[in-house]
């Protein structure tokens, strides 16, 4: 057994809500076991256990309604020649709130708060998402 840690950060810029999502479902799915990392030794595929500590979502300030969060797809008019995914907004879930900061409103979640935010989050837009995406045709 090798055991090691490794610390990262991954930033999204301009998302939609159903990427968020999609993010937090691939790392649930790493840490459960889902999914391994690891080939080509004689030692296998490596489990890893991964832990967010804390999310931070920000946002053009006044563009989120009190109590909502919207990707980059509700927060703008005129997007219909990006082809983006409709449902990009949702209520923030109980004791979520962003704060004002400058010219930012930031909603950060703590790790405890994490999973009712992806669960939330894989309810609507990743749902919507889906719905979408089914009668969509796809350019190669």
């Amino acid at each position: 057994m090798v055991d090691g840690r490794f610390d990262g950060r991954i930033l999204l810029r301009n998302a939609q809500l159903y990427q968020l999502a999609l993010v937090l479902l691939v790392l649930r799915d790493l840490d459960e076991g889902y999914v391994q990392l690891g080939s080509g030794t004689t030692r296998g595929n490596g489990w890893v256990r991964a832990e967010i500590r804390r999310l931070v979502i920000e946002t053009r300030a006044g563009k989120n309604a009190a109590g909502r969060l919207a990707g980059v797809g509700g927060l703008g008019e005129d997007l219909g020649p990006y082809e983006l995914f409709a449902t990009d907004a949702m209520p923030l879930p109980g004791g979520l709130r962003a704060r004002p900061l400058l010219v930012w409103d930031q909603l950060e979640v703590a790790a405890d708060g994490v999973d009712a935010l992806a669960m939330a989050l894989v309810a609507g837009p990743w749902q919507g998402f889906l719905e979408q995406a089914r009668g969509r045709k796809w350019d190669a």
